[in-house]
């Protein structure tokens, strides 16, 4: 898997072109619709789809593939890279995907078993593309570890929808921003030098989209589930949820902190540099719970529970620390 991690890529189009879809709730349009509007939804749904795809992948292809030398169509192994955090990631985005393409289907008028399934394959068949491009390419290779990622993330949807009508665990995302150390490091021979935020900048990029999209040190994937969904007569309330969240921290290579630049070597080490992995117990908002009157403020708040928003939370490091945050941010 490479540094982009192109699967969030493929949800930004996807939202981009269902803006006019996901912004509206099905629940927002429980009034008769004639046959003609539902055959239009459906003809300008399949037209958003249909562009999107094109775009995004030609665009995909030249603003990045297009860098590499293309190859024969090979496998890559990627499964001890960035630890997995790549691969959760792949599930929550195709999750995300599945979960806002079924919100347009059942809009445009398509039953709930064809809205799951058609959403499904798409969110599937979106991602497959990227990692076909990643088989061409000299620099990485297929990796049936996300394509597998990609499988959970869309089945963790369609499963709950089919067999339970309702998503009793969700798959949400969450960044937030953190500083660097402007710290020198020399290489291996001491000729050279860089710093660590020269190095984030060369692997996540300056803008705050590009590191939002790239930089794993600095998003957690969250399993949120609401217990008042689990149990109808609970006391709890309705839009509070409990969310357990997964990130890592010190990630500046894939496998290892060691890297070329100008050939010169460079290895990040020492204390407070360790790599390793986070797991949070946090609380969660489900906002798709709120009551609200308003068509589009009901829509806005569906896509906007796709991410977690800050809350208190508890914090273990796999360096053995524990940690409470009365409001944790990533």
């Amino acid at each position: 898997m490479k540094i982009l991690p192109v699967n969030y890529i493929g949800l930004l189009v996807i939202l981009t072109c269902l803006v006019p879809f996901t912004c509206l709730s099905q629940n927002a349009f429980a009034q008769k619709d004639s046959s003609l509007v539902y055959a239009n939804r459906k003809k300008a749904l399949w037209i958003g789809l249909a562009g999107s795809y094109s775009i995004g992948s030609i665009a995909l292809y030249n603003s990045w593939y297009k860098n590499y030398e293309r190859e024969k169509f090979h496998f890559f192994n990627d499964s001890r890279e960035w630890r997995q955090m790549d691969k959760v990631g792949h599930m929550q985005a195709t999750y995300s995907q599945v979960k806002l393409l079924n919100e347009a289907h059942l809009w445009a008028g398509y039953d709930s078993k064809a809205s799951n399934y058609r959403s499904a394959a798409i969110a599937i068949l979106f991602q497959s593309t990227i990692e076909v491009m990643d088989g061409f390419s000299s620099q990485w290779g297929f990796s049936w570890y996300d394509l597998s990622a990609n499988i959970i993330g869309a089945g963790t949807f369609l499963l709950q929808e089919e067999f339970l009508k309702k998503q009793l665990i969700k798959i949400k995302f969450s960044y937030f921003p953190q500083s660097t150390p402007v710290q020198t490091i020399f290489s291996t021979d001491k000729n050279n030098s860089t710093t660590l935020r020269t190095r984030q900048d060369e692997l996540f990029g300056k803008p705050i989209y590009q590191k939002i999209l790239k930089n794993y040190n600095h998003q957690t994937i969250w399993l949120s589930s609401n217990p008042s969904d689990w149990w109808l007569d609970s006391w709890w309330p309705d839009f509070l949820s409990i969310a357990l969240g997964y990130s890592v921290d010190n990630l500046y290579g894939g496998f290892n902190n060691s890297w070329t630049t100008d050939n010169a070597e460079y290895i990040l080490q020492g204390p407070g540099y360790e790599r390793h992995s986070q797991f949070i117990l946090a609380l969660d908002y489900d906002l798709e719970k709120i009551n609200t009157e308003s068509k589009f403020l009901s829509g806005l708040l569906t896509f906007l529970n796709v991410f977690k928003w800050p809350a208190p939370a508890i914090q273990y490091r796999t360096t053995g620390e524990f940690s409470f945050h009365l409001i944790f941010k990533s």
